[in-house]
């Protein structure tokens, strides 16, 4: 673990495991119930689980800010800023740390607490700049494309003419509480919609007891993530290898995850009954006013009635019914077909780069726009799209993908162009 002084006010302490983070765990837990952005995924309930079985050997460095002296009990968590260093960013030949992104963690914003947050975020600028032999370039990947944290990032590149660039920008459906849930769904969804849900609904009754339950107790809820596993392994993410029960470590960090959040008073789940068989289960986690739609399966051998669906409406109407729930983000691609067919709003979700206060950082910043569009020509090229390529840099581009046998070494040609550019440049 390493400490050191990042200015007068503030100093960074860097831990690598969860060995080394455990004696601050509980001011990590009081900065999370502070920031101005709320994060889940960042929480100890999350972030340690993730650190144990979702790490593996990569380069992570969990950065702690601190304001006030060097005494410990004189002095406040401020900031935190879990960090994956990364010997490239995408397909481009540049070491870039960036807020760690594992697998089944949907949101990036850093913890920063209300009332120092421009502080807190220029001790890490300073901190990071320090680092500038060690990465070019800081990405905040699945970064919210509005709201507080947003403002003082946008603010912070700009007025410290930091070179940035906003390199993805995409939306994801939300759900935004309306004055009932009745009036949600009749805006949201057709009344064909509605009547056809409603007849499948009418048909699965004649199976027997339908009832839409949740766990009430630490021991069920332990029971309905285990039956969440088995579901999920019976379907299609089962038989592609993709379900969480196909791998020992995402199933062990689920399991672990799961009950942690559950003790936290941060899970929700909702499952459909026919009987004693649960057939469809959904899983929530509360965040702020706030909540993420974190998984969701159904029993395939009911799916003529639509099981995920009926699900997904006795969620809308449990959301109206929860005054502590403003909206919910779908944690799913912009053309989710389930989520667009219901939910009708949406959020914006970034990719932002920063230079890491280095020319060759700036460097990058400029060339990356470059290297997509020459990915675009290679692609054209591979698939015999182009006849002619318009420029002398994705001629020399072409010209590498001729002396490969595939795309993915003509993607790495490009990169390695756009290296040499800047090395000599």
């Amino acid at each position: 673990m390493q400490e050191v002084r990042v200015s007068s006010e503030f100093s960074a302490i860097i831990a690598k495991s969860t060995l080394e983070l455990e004696p601050f765990l509980n001011e990590l837990q009081k900065l999370a119930s502070s920031a101005i952005e709320p994060n889940v995924f960042y929480e100890p309930c999350m972030l340690v689980p993730a650190m144990r079985w979702l790490a593996g050997t990569s380069d992570i460095r969990l950065v702690l800010l601190f304001r006030g002296g060097d005494d410990r009990c004189s002095r406040e968590l401020c900031g935190f800023f879990p960090l994956e260093v990364l010997p490239r960013y995408n397909h481009f030949p540049v070491r870039t740390a960036r807020l760690w992104r594992h697998q089944f963690c949907y949101f990036c914003a850093p913890l920063l607490r209300k009332g120092f947050e421009r502080e807190t975020l220029n001790a890490f600028w300073a901190w990071s700049a320090s680092n500038r032999n060690h990465w070019r370039l800081v990405e905040f990947d699945r970064s919210p494309g509005v709201g507080l944290w947003h403002n003082l990032l946008v603010d912070s590149t700009a007025s410290d003419q930091r070179t940035s660039l906003v390199d993805v920008r995409c939306t994801r459906p939300i759900l935004l509480r309306a004055a009932s849930a009745d009036t949600y769904l009749r805006t949201a969804i057709s009344t064909r919609h509605r009547k056809d849900l409603d007849k499948k609904e009418k048909k699965l009754r004649q199976l027997g007891t339908v009832k839409y339950d949740e766990p009430a107790s630490s021991t069920q809820a332990e029971e309905w993530i285990d039956e969440f596993i088995t579901i999920e392994a019976r379907g299609w993410r089962g038989r592609e290898g993709l379900a969480i029960a196909s791998n020992d470590m995402h199933r062990s960090f689920f399991r672990e995850a799961m009950n942690a959040l559950w003790r936290a008073g941060r899970l929700d789940v909702i499952g459909l009954r026919v009987n004693s068989d649960l057939i469809a289960v959904k899983i929530n986690l509360r965040n702020g006013d706030g909540s993420f739609a974190f998984m969701i399966t159904f029993d395939e051998r009911h799916s003529a009635f639509s099981p995920g669906l009926l699900l997904e409406i006795e969620n809308i109407k449990r959301v109206h019914n929860d005054s502590l729930v403003r909206l919910m983000d779908s944690c799913a691609d912009q053309h989710s077909a389930m989520f667009t067919r219901i939910w009708s709003e949406k959020c914006v979700v970034e990719t932002l780069l920063v230079s890491n206060d280095s020319w060759i950082g700036d460097a990058w910043i400029g060339m990356i726009p470059l290297g997509h569009y020459l990915k675009k020509v290679l692609l054209k090229l591979a698939l015999g799209g182009v006849d002619k390529v318009e420029t002398a840099n994705a001629d020399r581009a072409a010209n590498e993908v001729r002396d490969n046998s595939d795309l993915s070494k003509g993607a790495e040609a490009a990169a390695s162009l756009i290296s040499s550019e800047v090395a000599h440049g």
